[in-house]
């Protein structure tokens, strides 16, 4: 099981009663290294879509949020549902909001281009 989705396991199993807490040991796994510049490259983006795999927890955890059963209160879990949330769709829509967020002001107010 994925550390993280043992953890959205643990902390609905124990009614949002489970913390963990961080054992800060250097480890030097997550740093990765080819041959070439773009071999390191092509590996570091392989290893940044193997993360963003947790996103499969995002419905795990949305079930439990919105269900009447939940044994959490709404608002505790609603936040780290959020903050889940936003880990993992903007890791996935960064370059859309990039390539596309600065033409927002103009879309909305097409006087802004003329201010000065």
């Amino acid at each position: 099981v994925e550390d993280g989705h043992q953890y959205w396991r643990s902390y609905f199993y124990f009614a949002g009663d489970y913390n963990v807490l961080p054992i800060h040991v250097p480890i030097y796994q997550d740093a990765v290294m080819d041959n070439t510049f773009w071999g390191t490259v092509v590996a570091q983006f392989k290893q940044l879509r193997r993360w963003s795999y947790g996103a499969s927890d995002v419905p795990y955890v949305a079930i439990r949020t919105f269900t009447r059963r939940r044994n959490v209160p709404f608002a505790e879990v609603f936040a780290r549902f959020m903050r889940l949330l936003d880990g993992h769709v903007t890791l996935a829509v960064m370059a859309f909001l990039v390539t596309f967020g600065g033409w927002v002001p103009l879309l909305i107010n097409q006087e802004s281009s003329r201010s000065y």
